[in-house]
């Protein structure tokens, strides 16, 4: 299917829902086939290999047909985080990234690097010392 008209975003969407639709059916067919492959081989592995995979699940992620919004689609999710609604794994599995788990790893370990150096940097003393703070200069030997 071909579209040789200059549409809006949204006319192109309605233009295009029947296929879209479509490949929303076939996706969710495809999806159960794959979680139960996924299934059948880590069971497979566990058998043969010894390997234990324990609870991990395996999850299909799609992309999406048409481009989107990413930053409307970002500002809505800050906002589930922030209200409480979506975890940040589940915020940055709906903007489509790739493995959520690491990511967060990465992002609690950037963010205690950050606080462990403002714990540093509030130890030292103040630049100026305490007469930036409005306080009067000591005198040494002064008693």
């Amino acid at each position: 299917m071909t579209i040789r008209r200059d549409l809006s975003g949204v006319a192109m969407e309605i233009e295009l829902q029947p296929l879209l639709q479509k490949v929303g059916r076939k996706r969710i067919i495809r999806t159960a086939a794959y979680n139960r492959r996924s299934r059948l081989i880590l069971r497979l592995l566990e058998k043969y290999r010894g390997e234990d995979f324990g609870s991990n699940r395996v999850n299909v992620t799609w992309g999406p047909l048409l481009p989107r919004d990413v930053t409307k689609l970002v500002t809505n999710e800050q906002v589930l985080v922030q209200g409480g609604i979506h975890s940040r794994r589940r915020a940055m599995s709906e903007l489509g990234v790739d493995n959520p788990e690491a990511e967060f790893t990465r992002w609690l370990e950037e963010r205690e690097a950050i606080l462990k150096m403002n714990r540093e940097l509030t130890g030292k003393p103040a630049r100026g010392g305490v007469r930036e703070r409005g306080e009067p200069p000591v005198e040494v030997g002064e008693e």
